[in-house]
């Protein structure tokens, strides 16, 4: 990453994302962030700062199936995971965030 997209970066006030790769760029940067996750297991890996985690499909026995260290083919139930997060849950995290 060049220094002028880490400049990008630092001038968020939020970082709003799926768990990939620029978050924990954002995270390392000190910038808050949610992280909208499917079915993988926030305690294997999530970002380290100021994070809402926003999991699809909380609270109905949904079981990791997507690890760093051992891939699985679990596409089609990641998708569907997180498209059970809503614009309404997002707001409500950004807002949370803000407030703070």
């Amino acid at each position: 990453i060049r220094d002028t997209e880490l400049a990008v970066f630092k001038k968020f006030s939020v970082f709003i994302s799926v768990d990939t790769g620029p978050l924990y760029v954002a995270d390392a940067l000190g910038v808050p962030t949610i992280d909208i996750i499917g079915p993988s297991d926030p305690k294997m890996q999530s970002p380290q700062g100021r994070t809402v985690i926003l999991r699809g499909g909380q609270g109905e026995g949904v079981k990791p199936c997507a690890y760093v260290l051992y891939p699985q083919d679990c596409k089609k139930e990641g998708v569907g995971k997180l498209m059970d997060v809503s614009p309404e849950d997002v707001l409500k995290a950004y807002e949370n965030i803000i407030s703070k």
